[in-house]
C-alpha cells in the first residue's frame, strides 16, 4: 500500500506541473526553475546524511570518506548549476511571455526543500536517527545520481531545443516526461532492492 502512495506522489509530481502550466499560467522558465532547484535540495541532503550525521555520531571513518567526494561533487553541482541557470536566464530574455514571479510559484518553489525535510523531522520527532534507509523512496529517489545528473541532461536538451526551434509544447513534454520516466525507473530500482 505504501509504494503505491509513494508512485502515486510521483505521477502527481509531474503532472502538478502541468497543472501549474495549464491553469496558473507557469512560464517555461517556472518549470525548469523547478528542475533547477531539485540538484541544490539533493546535495543538502546529501550533505546531512552523508557528512552531517557521520560527524554528529562520530564515525571519523565513515565522515572522512565521504567529506571529500561530497565536496567536489558540490562543486560539479555548483558549476552546472551556473551554467543552468545562465541558460534558463538566457533563454527567460529571449521570450515572448517571460516569467513573472508569482506568489503561487514562490511559495511552491519555497515549500520544495520542506517536503523532502519533512520524513528526517519525523524521524527525529520520533526519537530514531534519520538514516537514508528508512527514508521513503521518494528521497532516495531524490539523492539518486542518476537523478542528478539526468536533471541536468534534461534541462540541457531543453533549453537547446528551445534556442533552436521555438517550439515550446514539445519541450515542456520532454521536460516532463523525461523527468517522471527517470523517477519511475528509479523507483522500480529501489523497489526491486527493498523486496529482495
Amino acid at each position: 500500500m505504501l509504494l503505491k502512495l509513494e508512485l502515486f506522489s510521483i505521477l502527481f509530481n509531474h503532472l502538478f506541473m502541468l497543472v501549474g502550466i495549464l491553469i496558473f499560467g507557469w512560464s517555461v522558465t517556472e518549470l525548469m526553475l523547478f528542475y533547477w532547484i531539485e540538484p541544490l535540495v539533493s546535495m543538502l541532503m546529501k550533505g546531512y546524511f552523508k557528512v552531517y550525521i557521520p560527524l554528529r555520531i562520530q564515525q571519523n571513518k565513515a565522515l572522512r570518506r565521504y567529506l571529500w567526494r561530497w565536496l567536489g561533487l558540490l562543486f560539479i553541482v555548483i558549476i552546472l548549476q551556473i551554467i543552468a541557470l545562465y541558460g534558463i536566464i538566457q533563454y527567460n530574455a529571449q521570450c515572448t511571455k517571460p516569467m513573472v514571479w508569482s506568489w503561487d510559484w514562490l511559495i511552491l518553489l519555497l515549500f520544495l526543500p520542506i517536503m523532502y525535510a519533512m520524513p528526517i523531522y519525523a524521524q527525529k520527532q520520533q526519537g530514531f536517527m534519520p538514516i537514508l534507509e528508512n527514508m521513503p523512496i521518494q528521497t532516495k529517489i531524490l539523492l539518486s545520481p542518476i537523478q542528478m545528473i539526468s536533471t541536468y541532461i534534461i534541462l540541457a536538451i531543453s533549453l537547446i531545443g528551445l534556442f533552436l526551434t521555438k517550439i515550446i509544447w514539445v519541450w515542456l513534454i520532454f521536460m516532463i516526461i523525461g523527468k517522471m520516466t527517470i523517477e519511475l525507473l528509479l523507483f522500480r530500482n529501489i523497489k526491486r532492492k527493498i523486496k529482495a
